[in-house]
């Protein structure tokens, strides 16, 4: 419940969203330049068909000739000559 936290809880909150953000931070954003742009809208001619913000991301890979790192193979594993890994740990059942 929100009510019962403590003010160490707040404070372990806090200090683990400002780790976070500072990971993401030193990460590099790369653009949706024109050599994505030309690999997305041959994506989209060849009728491929996941969400438009996963297809910008796996053209920006694309393009760069990156592997993309995911949760969601289910999805990327549908773009063609995309490599995806999957570093998140399974546990098993």
């Amino acid at each position: 419940m929100r009510g019962s936290q403590t003010p160490g809880d707040v404070v372990r909150g806090y200090t683990l969203l400002m780790e976070i953000i500072r990971g993401f931070s030193a990460a590099p954003i790369l653009p949706f330049d024109a050599g994505a742009v030309t690999i997305f809208e041959g994506l989209r001619a060849q009728r491929v068909r996941i969400a438009t913000m996963d297809l910008r991301i796996a053209s920006i890979a694309l393009s760069r000739s990156l592997v993309l790192l995911t949760r969601n193979t289910s999805d990327f594993s549908k773009v063609p000559n995309l490599m995806t890994q999957d570093w998140t740990v399974q546990t098993p059942k």
